[in-house]
């Protein structure tokens, strides 16, 4: 990205907020907004002043895909921390990996996240096990079901952050551009087409494995013990 295109934008925000001339400051701010929009600049690059290349991470996995549920977790977490999210399922001769694409701070911070939210997730399974399956044990599908319902209550977690944080930028005339999708476009770049993946049927919802998920914090992990391996 032109850094003087950054400047720029910067310093009409920059005008935008401090100009007596109410005029003149809408002026400014819809100019800002209308080069953001051109070049496809995010509210994000500017607080950091254009953020550093985008960095292509794979993690390979000991298996040959990818649980759905974690796939769609991994999705939600990485889409809200600006980081683009690839799967390669593999075969009977290769294993599948995956792909965190972004900056570098931003890939540690998605996986930190991701980390604690899984660690929560582990722990919350386990007290919703010894409330309701105390004498048999969950099915394979009654577990996909919770832990679909984990992920489906973190999404709904994170869009009402979203639109928060939407109404933000859109206030001062801004226009909200995202980064996870520019960095698949990166891959893409680099790497070749990307595919959509499949389309999720609607699937059972697990009413405590929904709330699970809603009342999960996003920042602050647990005790160590409560880690759960699910990335390799």
């Amino acid at each position: 990205m032109d850094k003087k295109v950054i400047d720029k934008i910067v310093k009409l925000m920059a005008l935008a907020d401090n100009n007596p001339n109410a005029q003149e400051a809408q002026s400014a701010k819809e100019m800002a907004g209308r080069l953001m929009a051109k070049y496809d600049i995010s509210i994000q690059m500017l607080s950091d002043n254009e953020k550093a290349p985008f960095e292509i991470d794979p993690v390979v996995l000991k298996r040959k895909s990818l649980r759905g549920f974690d796939t769609m977790l991994y999705k939600i977490i990485s889409d809200f921390n600006g980081v683009g999210y690839i799967v390669q399922n593999g075969n009977k001769y290769i294993n599948a990996k995956y792909y965190f694409i972004g900056s570098r701070s931003d890939i540690e911070a998605n996986q930190y996240m991701i980390d604690i939210i899984l660690r929560q997730r582990s722990s919350k399974w386990k007290e919703y096990l010894k409330l309701y399956f105390q004498v048999i044990k969950p099915t394979g599908k009654e577990k996909g079901i919770w832990m679909r319902s984990f992920a489906y209550g973190i999404g709904v977690k994170i869009a009402e952050i979203n639109q928060i944080r939407t109404a933000a930028v859109e206030e001062r005339g801004l226009v909200p551009v995202s980064r996870a999708k520019q960095a698949v476009a990166f891959f893409a770049e680099k790497q070749g087409p990307v595919g959509t993946g499949k389309k999720r049927k609607k699937s059972e919802m697990d009413y405590h494995g929904y709330q699970a998920g809603k009342s999960a914090n996003l920042n602050k992990g647990i005790k160590s013990e409560a880690t759960e391996q699910v990335t390799q």
